[in-house]
């Protein structure tokens, strides 16, 4: 069995995580097994959410909680993995995301020797680009929450919104 641990700071807030994640994981596709496709340039395309653990007071703990299962299978060259992320706040305005998990590799004695070679640090790299990708998305909507606050006016109520379109790019 070969072991994988990828880790990262958010710029966000550990309260804004759980809604946060829960919009992010919404704006994916989703196949009939309930599996997120998420589109990495390292070619691992789907993830499967299992769990999810939504609640705030879980993440007020300070050795960090387990907020999300993940896992990808059919994924060549990668075989299966199970992993599972939690969350910890960093400092006020700071979340780190520590995403851990293993795989076992394929084809026998071969299967650890290309592993030691190659595989491994293969695999490395896809982790680290999901947790990344992940991390893009959840700053991304929480910068999106930040100009949507700014732009309140006194009473409390948003701007009437522009009818043109507005490209976003992340």
């Amino acid at each position: 069995m070969s072991e994988l641990h990828a880790s990262v700071l958010v710029e966000v807030p550990v309260e804004s995580i759980p809604n946060l994640l829960k919009r992010y994981l919404a704006s994916l596709d989703t196949n009939v097994r309930g599996e997120r496709n998420v589109t990495l340039p390292i070619p691992v395309a789907v993830i499967a959410v299992e769990r999810v653990v939504l609640r705030k007071d879980h993440l007020s703990a300070g050795d960090g909680c387990e907020i999300m299962d993940v896992s990808w299978s059919n994924a060549a060259p990668y075989p299966p993995f199970e992993g599972t992320v939690k969350a910890r706040a960093e400092d006020a305005h700071r979340t780190r995301l520590d995403l851990a998990g293993s795989y076992h590799p394929p084809f026998g004695i071969a299967g650890i020797f290309f592993d030691a070679a190659l595989g491994h640090h293969r695999a490395q790299e896809a982790l680290d680009e999901l947790l990344a990708t992940i991390t893009s998305g959840l700053e991304r909507l929480d910068r999106a929450d930040d100009v949507r606050r700014t732009t309140r006016t006194a009473h409390g109520r948003q701007p009437p919104r522009r009818r043109e379109a507005i490209a976003w790019a992340p």
